[in-house]
Parts: C-alpha cells; structure tokens; sequence
C-alpha cells in the first residue's frame, strides 16, 4: 500500500534492533521512518482502528522498493493481533525479528532503563530481577512493562502467533551472528528482501544505542531532552548523529562496572529454561541457517 510500510522490525528490545535498523536503511533500496521507533500500532487501540493518515505522515515519500518501521515493542504488545497488520498494510507485508539470549538481553535492558532514569541509581541487577519475578501482572501494566522486563526474555509464546500468521513472511536473525558476523547476518536479510546484498561487501558495520553510564545526572537529563527534540533531524544525519554522541560520552559518559551475580544467572536459566526448549522446536528456528548456542544446548 503506498506510503505504509511494507517491512516491519518487530523486535526484540535491547537485541540489536537500533544498529539493525541503521544497516538496512544505509541501503539504497530501503528506507526508513522519520523516528526510529513509531510505536504506531501499539497505541490508541490502532491495531483495530488504524489512523493511516497519521502513519503516513511519519515516513517521507521514498522510491524505495521497501519501506521500513522499527518497533521492538510490536513483538509482545501485537502478538494476540499480529495478524491485523496484513489487514491494514497488505498481504505481502514482511516481518523481521531478532532475538538475543535472555539473560544478556535483560542485563542489557536495565543497563538501558537506567540510563533512562527509569530505574533508581541504588537498584542492582539482583533487586530488579527479584523485583520483576514477584510484580503481578497489574504491576508489569502500571509500571508502562517495565517490570515486565524478565518475562519479555520468553520469547517462544509470542514467536509461535507470529510465525502463525506470517510463515515464510517472517525472518528471524540473532543478535549473536549481527554481532560476530554482522555482514551475513545483514546479507541474508537482504537477499530475502530479494535485494542485492553486495551492498554490504565493503559496508562500515558500527553499534548504535549502546548502554553506557553517565557521570553527572542532571547534565545527562538535559542531554536526553536535547536528542529527544533533535532525533528527526539527526536520524538523517547519521555521521552529525555519531559524532554528537562520541563527544557527549566523551563528557559525560562512563562504563556500567556491575556484573550479573553468579545468583541471578542461576535463577534466569532456570526460569528461561522452558520456553527455550519451546523456541527450539518452532520452524522459523529450525531452518534457521544460523543457531547461537543458547538455543542449541
């Protein structure tokens, strides 16, 4: 449909999604939103009564043969409705996901969340795990999921509904192979999308959105006020964008020196062990060319 996406990152969060969403836009045949994350279908109920007008708005008028929107959070939040975006976006449309081991991908997110301030300076990884492993369900709602962060490391549920109503229409990498071999990774994508992936031969393959420290709160508050009213701008300047965030971590930046205890793994691969033997057993992750080896113990 013209000026909708016909290709969406589904998720997951903190799995790569950012760098992933820059490679394929960087492509000559693909573009992108104005925003990195739209949030379009999870909000004001549009997965049933869509404003596509307003959607439409947030893309640019491209001649690309693929029209991207990147938002981790549809993996969870559309799941029970996956299949109503065929509806709205057409039948053709593809879907992109990207999983990360559980226990890193947690660690990863509350690294995020309080760089974000979301989460107390004094709070350690083991008091959020406990934190997220006792909420209620009425808790994980009232904290926007923030304390849904453990239980979003499930990923078997949600993937078997989406792989249900998209098929071959749905692609599954690994954040593991984005990160060792980011090139094959980023040229099977593109060779689903049946687009010449020798783009990528001699490509400058750098991180985005990595989970760093700060240094002083209030000047790193100011500094996300700042990104949040420039981010239009610097989404299509990526080298501005880069060089603004070198010289802001430069300033004000600093290593997160926590480690996670030997306690919390424990409890996370027992809790995860489940739904990974689950996710093993899901077609889209059997004919995988590519299984890290958490999936494959």
């Amino acid at each position: 449909m013209e000026g909708l996406p016909n290709v969406i990152i589904i998720g997951v969060t903190k799995a790569g999604t950012t760098s992933l969403r820059q490679y394929l836009i960087d492509h000559p045949e693909i573009a992108g939103a104005k925003i990195k994350e739209t949030f379009f279908w999870n909000r004001d109920n549009a997965i049933d009564h869509p404003d596509l007008d307003r959607y439409k708005v947030m893309f640019e008028e491209s001649n690309a043969t693929w029209l991207l929107d990147n938002t981790p959070r549809y993996f969870h939040d559309l799941a029970d409705k996956c299949n109503n975006l065929k509806t709205h976006l057409g039948s053709d449309l593809k879907v992109i996901l990207i999983l990360r081991e559980p226990k890193s991908r947690v660690f990863s997110f509350y690294k995020f969340k309080k760089r974000r301030l979301e989460i107390a300076e004094q709070t350690s990884f083991t008091q959020y795990v406990e934190q997220c492993l006792k909420a209620s369900d009425a808790d994980k709602r009232a904290s926007n999921e923030l304390l849904a962060g453990v239980d979003e490391g499930c990923y078997a549920e949600p993937l078997g509904k989406w792989e249900s109503a998209y098929g071959d229409q749905l692609k599954v990498v690994f954040f593991d192979q984005l990160k060792s071999d980011p090139t094959r990774c980023v040229q099977s994508i593109a060779s689903w999308l049946e687009l010449d992936g020798s783009f990528y031969d001699q490509y400058d393959f750098k991180k985005e959105n990595q989970s760093v420290g700060f240094k002083n709160r209030g000047l790193h508050k100011l500094g996300m006020g700042v990104y949040k009213t420039l981010e239009p701008i610097l989404l299509k300047n990526k080298g501005i964008r880069r060089m603004i965030t070198n010289a802001y971590y430069a300033l004000n930046g600093k290593t997160i020196e926590e480690k996670m205890t030997e306690e919390s793994k424990s409890k996370l691969d027992a809790f995860y062990s489940h739904s990974i033997t689950e996710l093993s057993k899901l077609h889209c992750i059997s004919k995988s060319d590519y299984k890290p080896e958490w999936i494959n113990k």
